[in-house]
């Protein structure tokens, strides 16, 4: 087989060219999930065709994040690097890599203590297997991002519901003017100034810690794990399974919050998508 002048077998080098130029090559978001399954209309909608503006689809007009829509890595990447540029975040958001867990697995005749290791979308940054582990088993199994299933999905729908990218940069928006562009990089900045975080997940160490559930109100006990927002204070913590946004009730993606506080009510966690509507009246046909 030919080679270069480093000894690099010719076909190596085109497989390497084929991959960057894939990489490289853009992706339009129109194309993005095109002909998906919506999951609320099933067979009546002909699959997912993003409309021009409107940000849903054209045959069932439910919006991109309830259409079966398969991950991208890449492009979730870069919508999360956008939310994620400055180091201090970065250090507390895992990068996209697939992690493996020995989960505890169905006793049998054959095993007194099994264990069954499962790859996950994603676990909670800077934490030991243990920990990782003690918060995956605070969700059934079916809400457990685990490659390939319900729970992955799940993860997936969430964090393109509550993380709008067009909540995020101008080039994501519709025929913006000047003014309204410095806007949105102004209120980008601000909330990565004030509101934006990552959860950090904690075990209680002993009996003498006694921690509360912001939510719930519920004491939580030696050997639980709990959710800390470091914007909330070093002493706010939430059960696991009540980390979640507090207009839609759903889990936050990934652990990101968005710490604010309504005129009528008190500081709270919230997604990106409610915290974006506290800030500023949402278009009810754009969604921006």
């Amino acid at each position: 087989m030919e080679t270069d002048e480093d000894g690099v077998p010719y076909d190596s080098i085109r497989e390497i060219d084929e991959i960057r130029e894939k990489k490289q090559k853009p992706v339009i978001s129109h194309e993005i999930g095109f002909g998906a399954p919506c999951n609320i209309c099933g067979d009546k909608c002909a699959g997912f065709d993003l409309h021009f503006w409107r940000k849903i689809c054209k045959n069932c007009r439910c919006p991109p994040y309830e259409h079966d829509i398969k991950s991208n890595d890449r492009e979730t990447a870069r919508k999360i690097g956008r939310l994620f540029d400055d180091v201090a975040h970065q250090e507390r958001y895992t990068s996209f890599q697939k992690f493996k867990l020995d989960m505890p697995g169905e006793f049998d005749e054959d095993s007194t203590s099994p264990t069954i290791n499962l790859t996950f979308e994603w676990i909670p940054h800077n934490v030991s297997d243990n920990v990782a582990r003690k918060y995956m088993q605070s969700f059934p199994m079916e809400m457990q991002p685990i490659s390939g299933s319900a729970g992955a999905i799940d993860r997936a729908r969430r964090l393109n519901e509550q993380l709008p990218e067009h909540d995020q940069a101008p080039e994501c928006c519709d025929e913006l003017t000047p003014d309204e562009t410095n806007r949105l990089i102004a209120y980008v900045q601000k909330f990565k100034d004030e509101a934006l975080g990552v959860g950090e997940v904690r075990e209680n160490p002993t009996k003498a810690l006694r921690w509360i559930c912001h939510r719930c109100e519920k004491t939580m006990v030696a050997g639980n794990v709990a959710v800390f927002a470091e914007r909330a204070g070093p002493s706010v913590c939430w059960h696991p399974q009540c980390f979640m946004c507090a207009t839609c009730n759903e889990l936050l993606a990934d652990l990101i919050y968005f710490w604010s506080k309504p005129d009528n009510g008190r500081w709270d966690v919230y997604c990106g998508r409610h915290y974006g509507s506290l800030q500023q009246p949402r278009c009810a046909a754009c969604d921006s």
